[in-house]
């Protein structure tokens, strides 16, 4: 005879008829959790989400700070653009949508570290020209002004810092001095820039003369590169001379 104590024990094992905890009841599997992707408001005329579903690996806010704060510091995590305007990404709170990172508007320098809004860049619109356009009164239609460069993810880690897709032009990068260097830096490479051409314009068979000639342009390049380097600057003899800002250590790096 079954005591009213070994029913209840029954019952709460769910043998399949008193329909327990542990019954034969439904086990679907729980619901993936939602991806990180965002869609965005605007998906319609991109061909990419706005935030990518490896936004769930990217660091949260003040998560990159041990990098140092130069244009080669910090390691970006994603890049959008948009007409004159470039923002790469750091870091990022996935329920506000804020991010810090690097902006950069055409005109206005190298840019600068600063907060931005996905919410409000994805949102942001401009007028272009409508193709399909039958009178003035729709010449133009509104269009996403903002997106995301799709590519830059699958970078190497080690091409994925702002200073390394900024113009590399050399007065672009030069702004960022003090008058007086500038016009340091401009007067040693206007030597390295003389000495090449007396270099390729010394008649091959005048040994003498063209050695002299490339020992000094070898020597003004030298001066024009340690001059740089004192500026945080990497100089590149291609293409008549450019400039681009030198990546920077982390600031937690271990040293021996």
């Amino acid at each position: 005879m079954t005591t009213a104590a070994e029913a209840r024990r029954e019952a709460a094992r769910g043998n399949g008829t008193a329909g327990g905890q542990f019954g034969f009841q439904d086990h679907t599997p729980p619901a993936p959790a939602p991806s990180a992707a965002w869609p965005g408001t605007n998906r319609d005329v991109r061909d990419h989400d706005f935030v990518p579903a490896s936004a769930a690996e990217w660091p949260g806010l003040y998560g990159t700070e041990g990098q140092g704060s130069g244009l080669g510091g910090k390691q970006f995590v994603a890049h959008y653009s948009g007409p004159g305007y470039d923002y790469w990404v750091c870091e990022y709170d996935p329920e506000t949508r804020q991010v810090f990172g690097y902006a950069r508007i055409i005109g206005q320098g190298d840019g600068e570290y600063g907060y931005a809004d996905l919410n409000e860049l994805e949102s942001t619109k401009i007028d272009v020209f409508n193709p399909a356009s039958t009178s003035p009164s729709n010449w133009t239609v509104k269009t996403a002004a903002i997106h995301r460069d799709t590519g830059f993810e699958d970078l190497p880690s080690e091409q994925r810092y702002a200073h390394q897709h900024l113009d590399k032009y050399r007065g672009r990068v030069l702004d960022q001095l003090d008058p007086e260097d500038r016009d340091e830096m401009n007067g040693k490479v206007a030597q390295w820039q003389s000495a090449q051409e007396r270099r390729a314009s010394t008649v091959e068979a005048v040994w003498e003369i063209r050695g002299s000639a490339a020992v000094e342009a070898h020597m003004a390049q030298q001066e024009v590169e340690d001059l740089a380097t004192e500026h945080g600057l990497v100089f590149d003899p291609a293409d008549g001379g450019s400039f681009t800002v030198a990546a920077q250590p982390t600031e937690d790096a271990s040293t021996e």
